[in-house]
């Protein structure tokens, strides 16, 4: 089934919720997986625009510190990568 831009925001913005639950109890390899769950819900064509804009960085933020505390620094430099190329200051 194919989903369209506001099911796929709000699948990423319930991934978040979820990972930062997870986080609190320490559950990071499990926010992880949420995170890169939101991640993936974000089309990478538009994630970076005004209206996703919030949820993709907060997203890509909590992933490369999450990244990093499972020891996955390649990945963690990739989140922040992503972010660096694309955030607005």
């Amino acid at each position: 089934e194919v989903m369209d831009e506001k099911e796929r925001s709000r699948l990423a913005k319930l991934n978040l919720e979820a990972a930062e639950i997870a986080i609190t109890k320490s559950a990071f390899r499990t926010a992880v997986n949420y995170l890169e769950i939101g991640v993936s819900a974000l089309d990478h064509t538009v994630r970076w625009q005004e209206r996703y804009y919030d949820i993709t960085l907060r997203t890509f933020l909590f992933l490369a510190r999450m990244r990093m505390c499972c020891g996955r620094k390649s990945g963690a430099i990739a989140a922040c990568e992503e972010i660096f190329e694309n955030v607005i200051f």
